[in-house]
């Protein structure tokens, strides 16, 4: 044999048992190794400019209404930077605001804007039934009674714009994150394939419809997912901060999972941050974001002193306050005070009922109206246990001026 031949074997010999030994170790991690957490923690805080300006990231605007005085207006505001420069600040934001006095803000998961997906997989519970699972998707938006409105501003909001650049699936944010700068986003529906939908928030799920053809029959099953967009993330807010005191005014730290993507700016490009996730390696992200917080027990009465984008309803002059201030308003007109006792509930079915004046109270003052405002205050533990859900209607007060109502608490029974 050739000394050629002979380096060959003994070079294709050790070859096969480094290859041997490299599958016999991957095999022995994967079944008998432990499995690894690999976490990767983002802290985003208070944003600065070359010039020194800092503003926080994000910012949150609640005027709840419980003082029953305006209208109920949730707003979240983002200050991101113009370019990678960080001279100047751009600010975007959503305004979620009730249509009137007695609106509220509901959210709800808007299907008809829902997209399907078919699982490449199929699940078979036995002859003659097959299953066939889809993923519907989606983004939060509010029922009836209520408007969407989206700002944008390069002076913030001394010059208010509608935004040409609308929040998207697509809609991306400069920020910093200690020294470094990062571009941010909302993961959206990004994954494989519908085996690959933990951290997707689930939302419910239902059977389409049944088929049958000969003696073999299937349904069509659906799961609803929310995007994981900017709605998404600000009904998260809305829900976490109505715990929060009136009078709030403080930035607060809050917590989320893998919510976002960050990319990191490396020599001119943005590079993905993100660790890939094997059968061994698991990894745990969290976002911790430190928001600026307002809370108010008053309704969102005028543009340019209640809303941070400094418009209502599209309005940059909306106002329902006097100029010369509230007390002018009831110039000449007596308070005359109210309570249950001159309310009638309405069952409208399961324990849900709505209070509106009675017709003998409308009657004794109705001709007084124009000279008269009501001081409302309700005890609702007068109507005992029976009633799960009471709000004001529609038309609650009639032809009357309200000064202030109290003792109900209107926005938390009517979404009870």
């Amino acid at each position: 044999m050739s000394l050629i031949k002979k380096i060959f074997i003994v070079f294709a010999s050790v070859l096969v048992l480094l290859c041997v030994c490299l599958d016999g170790w991957y095999l022995y991690i994967k079944f008998f190794g432990p499995d690894k957490i690999v976490s990767n923690t983002y802290e985003v805080g208070l944003q600065e400019t070359t010039d020194g300006n800092k503003k926080y990231f994000a910012e949150i605007n609640y005027f709840s209404n419980y003082n029953y005085n305006g209208l109920e207006l949730f707003e979240v505001k983002f200050n991101y930077f113009v370019d990678e420069n960080k001279e100047n600040f751009y600010s975007q934001g959503l305004q979620f605001v009730a249509n009137s006095q007695t609106d509220i803000l509901q959210w709800q998961y808007n299907y008809s804007e829902a997209v399907s997906d078919k699982d490449p997989y199929r699940e078979e519970s036995g002859w003659p039934l097959a299953k066939y699972y889809y993923a519907k998707f989606s983004s939060y938006g509010l029922k009836n009674g209520a408007s969407i409105y989206n700002y944008t501003s390069y002076d913030d909001y001394e010059t208010t714009t509608f935004s040409t650049n609308p929040f998207n699936k697509d809609s991306s944010f400069k920020i910093q994150l200690g020294d470094d700068l990062f571009l941010m986003k909302f993961k959206y529906r990004n994954f494989d394939n519908l085996k690959d939908l933990e951290n997707i928030p689930f939302i419910s799920s239902g059977e389409s419809y049944f088929k049958t053809a000969l003696l073999w029959n299937w349904a069509d099953y659906y799961n609803y997912y929310s995007y994981l967009d900017v709605y998404y993330f600000s009904q998260l807010l809305y829900n976490s901060i109505r715990s929060l005191k009136y009078g709030t005014s403080q930035s607060i730290v809050f917590e989320f999972g893998d919510m976002f993507d960050y990319y990191k700016f490396e020599d001119g490009d943005y590079v993905d941050t993100a660790l890939k996730e094997t059968d061994k390696v698991i990894t745990d992200l969290k976002s911790y974001y430190s928001i600026k917080v307002n809370i108010s027990a008053d309704g969102a009465m005028r543009a340019s002193t209640d809303s941070i984008f400094k418009s209502i309803h599209g309005e940059v002059n909306y106002n329902t306050i006097s100029e010369s201030g509230d007390d002018v308003y009831f110039i000449g007109r007596t308070v005359i005070n109210c309570n249950e006792n001159d309310f009638e509930p309405i069952e409208l079915g399961e324990g849900e009922f709505e209070l509106k004046l009675k017709q003998e109270f409308i009657s004794s003052f109705i001709e007084y109206k124009d000279s008269i405002v009501l001081n409302v205050n309700i005890d609702l533990e007068s109507y005992g246990d029976y009633i799960k859900k009471i709000k004001l209607s529609e038309n609650a007060f009639g032809p009357f001026v309200v000064y202030k109502v109290s003792g109900i608490d209107y926005m938390q029974k009517a979404v009870a």
